[in-house]
């Protein structure tokens, strides 16, 4: 739980520093931050071998920081955190062995932001965008960096009474390749699609 803490901590100390180095060059407009809890759930999206990638699925948080220079669309810069176990079932000759890595997953994203006009206090986004992200096993073993598509579908809630405060309803998802730890016996080559339905609240500055 501490490594969790520091890392979160760590993750809030850069969103301000990023915010700090873009109002030296422009002014900023609609900036929103946002906190999340969020579920995981993977699909392998094709297998090139008989290595199987099948993760547990796991809960964690999203942050959010989001800047609006027009009212239609932005930018949102992400940090996401998980808890899971990686699990592969490999061959071995008679069958398939289970293999179990626990294993924490860090993402940094970025994103266009779409959006339409608020409607009885609701308004639907779309967000598009990529980065990657740091799958570190909690045993001894190398992290291991994974570039990645992002996209997101959901909806802002926004009552009259806190129009400065909201609650953020969300599909959460990344493309990517399955982690292999640089190990040949869990390399699977596989792409999967990891789905983290969320929701949070964000305040509006």
């Amino acid at each position: 739980m501490k490594f969790a803490a520091g890392t979160f901590w760590g993750a809030v100390a850069v969103l301000a520093s990023t915010l700090t180095a873009g109002a030296q060059f422009y002014k900023i407009h609609g900036l929103e931050a946002g906190v999340n809890a969020t579920g995981r759930y993977v699909t392998p999206i094709g297998n090139e071998n008989a290595r199987t990638p099948q993760p547990t699925e796991g809960v964690g948080f999203l942050l959010n920081l989001r800047e609006q220079p027009f009212s239609w669309a932005g930018i949102e810069l992400n940090y996401g955190y998980n808890q899971f176990n990686e699990r592969y079932d490999t061959p071995n000759g008679v069958g398939s062995q289970r293999i179990n890595v626990p294993t924490v997953q860090h993402e940094a994203t970025i994103g266009y932001v779409a959006h339409v006009k608020t409607m009885w206090g609701v308004q639907p986004f779309l967000v598009v965008g990529g980065g990657a992200t740091d799958f570190v096993p909690r045993q001894p073993a190398p992290n291991q960096w994974r570039g990645a598509g992002m996209y997101e579908v959901g909806f802002d809630v926004i009552p009259k009474w806190t129009p400065r405060v909201g609650f953020r309803f969300q599909q959460h998802a990344l493309i990517y390749k399955a982690p292999d730890f640089y190990q040949d016996s869990l390399r699977s080559n596989t792409w999967v699609h990891q789905s983290s339905p969320a929701a949070g609240v964000f305040m509006r500055f």
